[in-house]
């Protein structure tokens, strides 16, 4: 009986490590992989867009203001490069870390990215987030989203010099896609500060 409750405990033991592993692993398919970055604007000229890519290397890019194409833009990137990215996720332990890092400062700007995979979404909110305690792979995870969906190209050069007073207010009309929620929110604001609806 001893010999058999054994059994069942290692049998168990062993499922639950294999089942840890798998989800670190990247799915075999990569039909249900996308990853966002969501650049806000700031006090200043920061570059606001918004980026998405799928496992199949479907890009789509929502550009706001202080960049040089605004609205929707969409491309096709290798899958290589998206499973890339992937890897570099994992080795970030992405899924593991904290979903908010906010540092008590004004005026700067937000990057919230996510992954979503195999029915599991993950996103972190990057406010100024390295000065409390964000591991530097997150910033360099933001940074291979960028390199790999090519933004730059749509960005353009725009100063990004935090210029006092600097001011866009920019919506296009793929912002309901890519912030769902945002015009609603907008409305809400307006309404109970009695201002003129959009």
């Amino acid at each position: 009986m001893r010999h058999l409750t054994s059994f069942f405990v290692a049998l168990s033991l062993t499922a639950c490590a294999s089942a840890n592993l798998n989800k670190n692993k990247p799915p075999q398919e990569y039909e249900t992989l996308e990853i966002t970055l969501d650049r806000s604007s700031c006090l200043g000229t920061c570059p606001e867009y918004v980026v998405k890519v799928s496992g199949s290397g479907e890009v789509s890019y929502c550009g706001f203001n202080y960049v040089e194409e605004k609205g929707l833009r969409t491309k096709q990137i290798a899958p290589a490069d998206i499973r890339s990215l992937y890897e570099q996720v994992l080795g970030a332990d992405f899924f593991n870390l904290e979903d908010h890092y906010r540092t008590n400062v004004t005026d700067s700007a937000l990057y919230i990215t996510t992954v979503s995979v195999d029915g599991r979404t993950k996103t972190i909110y990057d406010y100024v987030g390295r000065e409390s305690g964000m591991p530097n792979s997150v910033t360099e995870v933001q940074d291979a989203i960028d390199e790999i969906t090519g933004t730059s190209a749509w960005i353009g050069d725009v100063p990004n010099n935090h210029h006092l007073g600097a001011f866009e207010a920019y919506i296009p009309n793929c912002e309901d896609e890519f912030r769902p929620g945002a015009k609603a929110f907008r409305k809400k604001i307006r309404n109970m500060l009695k201002l003129p609806v959009e």
